[in-house]
């Protein structure tokens, strides 16, 4: 009899683990749909395809979940590019890498992006999503920098300022691209975003145009081609929480 309790646990584990992945799924899909202060419990459950007692049992309030919401979403919109950092050694198409899974992540780019547009604008009234997107900022900003620092290292790549200073550029770019394609999608395109940022990278860092188009084009391939990216779905972002010790928090 006790020789299987381990196992019943871990089973009952893996089981909370992708309840809670489910419900985060759901939740994403719901704030970019229908935005973060729309997003109600009993939405998300729907979603889910779950009772709404589920959805409580494994996020004590609303404001639980929103924040696990935002804080897995981060994780897994880094997770492809560490995955292709690990076996990359060039930091150009590492940094090129990086700019196209901001224009063609894994997940649909109106989703993507309509769920952080709604991280920004809950941010401004909540202090603890102001957190996370701040920690969102650093966590994306972070593999921007070293990049940088690697090819100004080996004489790839010139700046006029800090290496945390030309980071926090690029992240302006990728932003504002992403948020003019949201509105006016004719005149950019996820595609035309990253024909922009990778020339506007080339220009800042005065990389050299035959070694910019040649890494840009290894970056588009890798992702363009699914390589890297994946739906997402429960299963997806249980393996998120997986990777992060059972949860982006440990599960109640």
């Amino acid at each position: 009899m006790t020789s299987d309790a381990p196992a019943q646990s871990a089973s009952e584990s893996d089981l909370a683990r992708l309840r809670r992945a489910q419900i985060l799924c759901a939740a994403v899909k719901v704030i970019a749909r229908d935005g973060a202060d729309r997003a109600r419990l009993k939405d998300i459950a729907a979603e889910a395809r779950v009772s709404l007692g589920l959805v409580q049992h494994y996020f004590r309030t609303r404001q639980e979940l929103m924040e696990q919401t935002f804080q897995v979403m981060m994780s897994v919109s880094l997770d492809a590019w560490h995955r292709f950092a690990d076996t990359q050694p060039d930091p150009l198409v590492t940094l090129f890498a990086g700019l196209r899974l901001h224009a063609i992540g894994s997940v649909t780019f109106a989703e993507r992006w309509g769920f952080w547009m709604e991280l920004w604008a809950s941010a401004r009234r909540d202090s603890a999503l102001s957190a996370i997107a701040h920690e969102v900022y650093a966590r994306w900003t972070g593999p921007f920098r070293n990049a940088i620092t690697a090819l100004a290292a080996a004489d790839r790549a010139t700046t006029t300022a800090t290496h945390d200073h030309t980071a926090l550029v690029l992240m302006s770019l990728i932003d504002g691209l992403a948020v003019r394609s949201m509105v006016d999608p004719a005149v950019v395109t996820p595609e035309g975003m990253y024909d922009r940022l990778v020339d506007a990278t080339t220009a800042l860092l005065s990389i050299a145009a035959d070694e910019s188009r040649a890494a840009a084009q290894v970056a588009r391939a890798a992702v363009g081609d699914g390589t890297l990216t994946e739906p997402l779905t429960p299963e997806f972002i249980e393996r998120i929480l997986a990777g992060h010790g059972n949860g982006v928090h440990a599960p109640n």
